[in-house]
């Protein structure tokens, strides 16, 4: 009898141990979100064959290792969105397992539909420690439905052309249900503090481009060695990657910026600039944009005056040296990497980076009153009074 509880209690230990190890998961997964149903499709799709591209030197990890590579793709209709695991078999061969379809009037641009995909990514891979990537048109915080120039080889974040669809920043958020360790847009326009301040109850660090991105994108070769392979994932070496990239091109193709934002920081950056805008409220409203270093290329020279230089805004606005001074620590404080390339798209109709803080800022001046009505919503907005 003693003999037979005795085994019981063992059996019983080992199920409870494997168990135990089941519930703890992985320790790191990285996802890939690319919503491609676009004019980006061919060029989304090839990133998904670079990140399983080994002989070239991509990562990807062991089928029994804890770390998963996760893809949340939408691609042409009538296609639906799809969660991928990319993993290798004990042999070595890389295999891209789809573990689930959504429904095919889904679109990835619904913040619904991607919380829904999510929530199943964190039932199919359990972990504490979640990053995502995001692949996509972008316009940063400017309202859905608004920005009409997008082309073909400029990587613009969430557009869905089928249902003619796009994100706001603000719903963004609703739509990832964990906290994320990182977030990093390979998508135009994302690198502003309007967008990114969106984001600071979301991740941890967010890395995006104040300027259009080329459709080269990030390095997808190198992305999974610097956020699954190392002891820690390194975004800032995502950022560098990218722009080591661009700095070996060539004419327009050598343009890109980049910055990577801690934002934890961004609490206090808001802070500060309350006070600021209220100081300098009458001069930020008479700043001329023709002086300002800008972060697109106008169609004409009233069009577009949404993404200016953060810093050169307080600089052209007349900050004292000490207020100006107190602003750029503060930035630099959020900014824990910035680089950029010497002009961007300078051949057509681009500029030179001048100057450089790292993030973006519309011009409150700027005189567009549904842009106005949008902005007064935004967190950024309603923590410092910026648009009254």
């Amino acid at each position: 009898m003693k003999n037979r509880l005795l085994l019981i209690f063992s059996i019983c230990l080992l199920v409870w141990s494997c168990d135990n190890c089941r519930n703890r998961g992985y320790d790191r997964v990285c996802i890939l979100y690319s919503a491609g149903n676009n004019s980006l499709n061919w060029d989304l799709r090839s990133d998904i064959i670079d990140l399983c591209d080994t002989e070239a030197g991509a990562y990807v990890p062991y089928s029994d290792s804890h770390q998963a590579l996760v893809v949340i793709g939408h691609f042409r209709s009538p296609e639906a969105p799809f969660i991928l695991n990319i993993y290798r078999d004990r042999s070595g061969k890389v295999l891209r397992d789809t573990t689930f379809y959504e429904d095919s009037k889904a679109v990835l641009t619904d913040p619904a539909v991607m919380r829904d995909l999510l929530l199943k990514v964190k039932e199919k891979f359990p972990s504490e420690h979640y990053g995502m990537i995001l692949s996509s048109h972008g316009t940063g915080w400017i309202p859905a439905g608004k920005f009409n120039t997008h082309t073909a080889w400029l990587k613009s974040f969430g557009a869905d052309e089928r249902e003619k669809t796009e994100m706001d920043i603000t719903d963004l958020p609703h739509g990832i249900p964990f906290h994320l360790d990182y977030m990093l847009f390979d998508a135009c326009l994302m690198g502003n503090i309007e967008s990114v301040y969106e984001l600071k109850d979301v991740s941890d660090y967010v890395g995006a481009s104040a300027t259009e991105v080329l459709t080269d994108g990030f390095d997808y070769i190198k992305i999974a060695n610097r956020l699954l392979a190392p002891q820690t994932p390194s975004p800032s070496e995502v950022c560098k990657d990218y722009i080591a990239h661009y700095k070996e091109k060539r004419g327009d193709d050598c343009s890109a910026c980049i910055c990577l934002v801690k934002t934890s920081e961004l609490g206090e950056l808001a802070m500060l600039c309350r006070k600021l805008f209220t100081q300098y409220r009458s001069n930020l409203q008479e700043v001329d944009s023709k002086t300002i270093q800008r972060f697109f290329r106008p169609d004409n020279e009233s069009d577009h005056n949404w993404y200016f230089d953060m810093e050169d805004i307080a600089r052209q606005a007349g900050f004292d040296s000490s207020d100006f001074d107190e602003l750029s620590k503060a930035i630099g404080r959020c900014v824990i990497f910035k680089d950029h390339t010497d002009s961007f798209l300078i051949y057509s109709g681009g500029f030179e980076f001048e100057r450089f803080c790292g993030l973006g800022m519309y011009l409150q001046n700027c005189g567009l009153k549904e842009f106005d009505d949008f902005y007064r919503e935004l967190k950024w907005n309603k923590d410092t009074d910026y648009v009254k």
